[in-house]
């Protein structure tokens, strides 16, 4: 973590045009080429860099490296730098607005940047850890697993794949109880409620609402079908995100109050 680089907003070469030039396909393009032909050039040439990286061959900008050919839509964590790449379009709602109250701000994008974090030790991490380490991973990780295998819709037709994926569902744990550890520190120094007019809520509550707001779509069959299900999965279907992290975070069920609890509650840490 101590090493870990953060990069918030965008990199100031983003208006250089002359650099842009150098990182961007410059051929000629025939009628008709499709964009995901010269998305896949610059990809490509990203990825022979990162190649060049590991072999000591070259030194890399972590802007670039994060940042270019392209500004990611979402959120990015960097295995091979070490780095986490926030962009300006994490700083919209549902993930934030500057007129929010604070735990508001803490479960969107607190929870966005703790989940980026997280993924600096999640299992493509693991060669750096010791044997105890790993066995406590293990045992871990089954429950996570088994609890995401049992997410589904349609009467089990669409099933989430745990193993496939693990790691995202870790960030979304992880992220989320490190983003409530913020917002419990900052609450005790302050020791401030922030009541929303008309309606009868703590600031735990209202933590933990931003967070899932995060994760409220709607999908027809065939898309989220497309989107979340199948071998080459990575996310879990973005109610399940919430519902799955919120299953395994005691403080959701003291903030409201709730009579039962789930016998299992997977923790990563």
């Amino acid at each position: 973590v101590t090493g870990m680089e953060i990069l918030i907003g965008y990199p100031d070469w983003i208006s250089n045009q002359t650099f842009l030039e150098t990182i961007h396909y410059s051929g000629e393009l025939s009628e008709g080429e499709a964009f995901i032909k010269i998305y896949s050039l610059l990809e490509t040439h990203r990825q022979k860099q990162m190649i060049l990286y590991d072999q000591n061959k070259i030194t890399i900008d972590p802007w670039e490296a994060v940042f270019a050919p392209h500004v990611p839509l979402n959120a990015v964590y960097n295995y091979q730098l070490n780095v986490v790449g926030i962009p300006l379009k994490a700083f919209i709602p549902p993930y934030y607005q500057t007129t929010w109250p604070l735990p508001m701000k803490y479960g969107g994008i607190g929870s966005i940047i703790a989940h980026e974090i997280t993924h600096g030790f999640d299992s493509q991490t693991t060669i750096q850890w010791n044997n105890e380490d790993l066995e406590l991973f293990e045992e871990r990780r089954e429950c996570m697993m088994d609890q995401y295998d049992k997410y589904g819709r349609f009467n089990g037709s669409l099933e989430v794949n745990g193993k496939l994926t693990f790691n995202e569902n870790v960030a979304d744990n992880v992220g989320l109880q490190i983003a409530y550890k913020a917002h419990l520190n900052n609450w005790k120094s302050a020791r401030t409620e922030f009541p929303v007019a008309g309606i009868d809520i703590t600031s735990d509550q209202m933590f933990f609402i931003s967070f899932a707001q995060m994760r409220c779509f709607k999908y027809e069959k065939e898309a989220l079908e497309a989107t979340f299900y199948g071998d080459f999965q990575t996310y879990s279907p973005p109610d399940f995100r919430a519902l799955g992290s919120i299953q395994n975070t005691h403080e959701f069920y003291e903030a409201f109050q709730c009579p039962q609890r789930p016998e299992t509650m997977c923790r990563y840490w």
